[in-house]
């Protein structure tokens, strides 16, 4: 057999087991609903898109003070000097029994924690929600630690351009204070951090928001994201759609 012909059968094993590959992801497409959930959904037109492919979702958060009683307004967007007028209320008669939510709040303090958790705990108490229906992250890990003790999912944000030494001192010791739950951070520092946190008791939270559901399961280093970690709960894709702000 000349060398022509092995190179040739070479090329058509290959693109066999490309098309193999191909195939197999678009099946998987929707076998992971548990863990990954719709990125930045933050109107209910886009909720509606995704509902049936994406039961669980994340929003976009700003907490605003109603000047007429004191209450936690949640403001459903992503920059806080925009609004768009909707609330996350308007969201609750469209979230499914079980479907759960990752409200990503961009200004949560201890001044205003409070009025947060007597918000949720009206969800929880006047729509017959469940506190293990949301995650709830924030820049401020010490914000937390009143949801986490009144048994909320809580979830520090990892606001680093790089995990190094330092980074990863300061996560353990978030870890060790047991003020969160979980860490969620970047797809790309997900080894990084993965590798060298030791609190097994901390959840890790991740996104890889530009990537698709399609892009992200052709990927084969995406497998170990999916399967190999029991602490990665959850992974946000990119769902861009026709209602995208």
């Amino acid at each position: 057999m000349t060398k022509k012909k092995i190179l040739s059968y070479i090329i058509v094993l290959l693109q066999f087991f490309v098309v193999v590959w191909i195939v197999t992801a678009i099946f998987r497409v929707g076998d992971y609903k548990d863990k990954l959930w719709a990125h930045r959904v933050n109107s209910l037109e886009k909720r509606m898109e995704f509902q049936n492919s994406f039961p669980n979702f994340e929003v976009d958060i700003t907490i605003r003070i109603d000047s007429s009683d004191g209450d936690a307004i949640l403001d459903v967007t992503h920059d806080e000097d925009t609004t768009f007028g909707l609330t996350f209320d308007e969201y609750i008669p469209i979230i499914g029994d079980g479907d759960k939510v990752w409200l990503d709040i961009k200004n949560l303090t201890a001044a205003n924690n409070k009025k947060v958790l007597e918000k949720l705990d009206s969800f929880v108490s006047d729509y017959g929600m469940e506190k293990s229906q949301f995650i709830i992250e924030t820049r401020d890990h010490k914000a937390l630690e009143l949801l986490t003790r009144n048994d909320y999912y809580t979830s520090y944000y990892v606001d680093f351009d790089e995990i190094d030494e330092d980074t990863i001192r300061h996560l353990e010791d978030v870890a060790q204070t047991e003020y969160v739950k979980a860490l969620s951070f970047p797809s790309t520092q997900y080894w990084d951090i993965r590798d060298n946190i030791s609190d097994e008791d901390i959840d890790f939270l991740t996104w890889a928001h530009r990537d698709t559901q399609i892009e992200f399961l052709l990927n084969p280093f995406n497998s170990r994201l999916l399967e190999g970690d029991d602490r990665l709960k959850v992974i946000l894709i990119k769902t861009r759609g026709k209602y995208h702000r």
